[in-house]
């Protein structure tokens, strides 16, 4: 499922937040091509992207649910906002997030460059995602997009849907489907991704 969530939330100016995003020399490596920057995670490391402990991620869909269980147990405790989201560069961001109801795990800026691709996978090694009140839902805001970024989602039966993404609008994305992305474009894009429990106010927001 990928779908626009209608979400009454003041979303400020971000093209300073892009701006200065096209500066910064130094990304945590997802891929060939996909970066991403921490403002909240499982350490105080602008560059630890991970949900579990460093080097241990994997897109295997075959990983031991009590392993992945002990260790979420013992994180949770040491999520926290990274100094990057308390910058002065960042007061925007940090405005938008405070409208929210729920409570954040991990929020990341996510940067696809020129010509890039994220291949197809899924995100089924974390067992708390889905679309009840309690569990993980990512939401992506485009920070800098174009009609040539595609985020690509393959549904239950295995049928493929191209979505173009817009600026000042909010996505939900269920991380569970086989997914990609791509930049076509000759500029970096940039998500701002939101990894937060639902609540009532989202729930509400994603049956709309």
């Amino acid at each position: 499922m990928f779908k626009e969530l209608k979400l009454n939330y003041n979303i400020p100016e971000l093209k300073e937040v892009s701006k200065y995003l096209d500066d910064v020399k130094d990304w945590a490596k997802l891929g060939s091509s996909h970066y991403c920057l921490s403002l909240r995670g499982y350490s105080s490391d602008v560059y630890d992207y991970n949900s579990m402990e460093p080097n241990t991620w994997s897109y295997d869909p075959i990983l031991k649910q009590d392993v992945f269980d002990a260790k979420n147990k013992r994180l949770e405790k040491d999520l926290q906002w990274t100094e990057l989201y308390y910058s002065e560069i960042m007061k925007p961001i940090k405005e938008l997030l405070e409208q929210f109801s729920c409570k954040f795990e991990r929020v990341r800026i996510a940067k696809l460059i020129p010509k890039g691709v994220v291949r197809k996978h899924t995100d089924k090694v974390d067992p708390n995602l889905g679309v009840n009140i309690g569990n993980n839902l990512r939401i992506h805001l485009p920070i800098r997009t174009n009609n040539l970024c595609k985020f690509i989602l393959w549904d239950k039966n295995d049928v493929k849907h191209t979505f173009t993404p817009e600026i000042n609008k909010f996505y939900f994305t269920d991380c569970r489907y086989a997914h990609s992305v791509e930049n076509l474009s000759e500029k970096n894009r940039y998500h701002l991704l939101i990894d937060c429990y639902i609540n009532e106010d989202i729930k509400n927001a994603i049956s709309n």
